[in-house]
């Protein structure tokens, strides 16, 4: 079962179980978000991505959009890093899809037959499906999104370094 719930004088809406939703509203009350909160679009949705996001287990939108959650997304990411594409999680999936300027290809499977290795993963980074970098591609509101694939762009150099240190090394 599934609920959605608005949370008044804001453009926050939670989706999830009403307990979950509960949980949310009383961690957004006491953690005094609300009062953290400008009204303005890019700097509310970092204060959402680094303040409520990580304490609450259910979805959150701003004006509609996606506020994703950094710590799932970069672990899962790491995990694709360390294990493989086949180890794409769905919400992962669902990032790479929603912002990150790619087609859904159909489905998770058909977007790691797109993308099967780390290589070809690195080339959509730099040049999506269209023809921009995954961060270039997100509008500037977007300041969770933008965040997380500027990481993400940061972990991947890293990785290319330990492979070129590995090869030197061997």
């Amino acid at each position: 079962m599934s609920e959605r719930i608005e949370i008044p004088n804001t453009k926050i809406t939670l989706y999830g179980s009403k307990n979950e939703i509960k949980r949310a509203m009383s961690y957004f009350n006491e953690a005094n978000i609300r009062q953290k909160l400008a009204g303005e679009e890019y700097s509310d949705r970092l204060i959402l991505m680094n303040e409520f996001v990580p304490h609450i287990k259910c979805s959150i939108t701003y004006d509609g959009n996606t506020v994703w959650n950094k710590e799932k997304l970069i672990r899962d990411f790491k995990r694709i890093l360390n294990n493989g594409m086949k180890r794409l999680s769905d919400y992962l999936y669902e990032f790479f899809h929603l912002d990150c300027g790619s087609i859904a290809h159909f489905d998770k499977h058909g977007w790691i037959a797109t993308y099967p290795t780390l290589a070809s993963l690195r080339q959509f980074f730099i040049r999506n499906e269209y023809g921009q970098s995954i961060v270039e591609h997100m509008p500037h509101w977007k300041a969770d999104a933008i965040k997380i694939a500027q990481e993400m762009n940061e972990l991947l150099k890293t990785q290319d370094k330990k492979q070129v240190q590995c090869s030197v090394t061997i």
